[in-house]
């Protein structure tokens, strides 16, 4: 039974130097293809990372454009929160002067008895 090393190739003990050489060179082709093998896997995951660090960048740029577009909406907001208090403070203002008026010439009214003149 022909003995095995640690990576299951076949050890000769004893065969001719031939047929070590052809044994050898077959292992050195395997060697060969597989290397072959690993650097192709390997140039396709570094293209293929490559291609994903594109991506994580544009979603990058992406993500600040829209920190971005989304503060100016928050200050957009608020100025407009702003103005629409603004607003009611005014009309507040304008409804208490109709008020007082109002008191004023319920007064009148009332001072007078139901007549403006005197």
């Amino acid at each position: 039974m022909p003995a095995h090393d640690d990576y299951g190739a076949t050890m000769s003990s004893g065969a001719p130097p031939a047929a070590d050489a052809t044994e050898t060179d077959r292992l050195l082709e395997d060697s060969l293809a597989k290397q072959a093998e690993t650097e192709q896997m390997g140039s396709a995951t570094l293209n293929q990372m490559r291609g994903q660090t594109e991506q994580l960048d544009s979603a990058t740029v992406t993500a600040r454009d829209t920190q971005r577009v989304t503060k100016e909406a928050k200050r957009t907001l608020s100025d407009i929160a702003c103005s629409i208090l603004r607003e009611k403070l005014v009309l507040g203002g304008i409804i208490l002067v109709f008020l007082a008026i109002d008191v004023y010439l319920a007064y009148l009214l009332i001072k007078n008895k139901g007549s403006f003149s005197k």
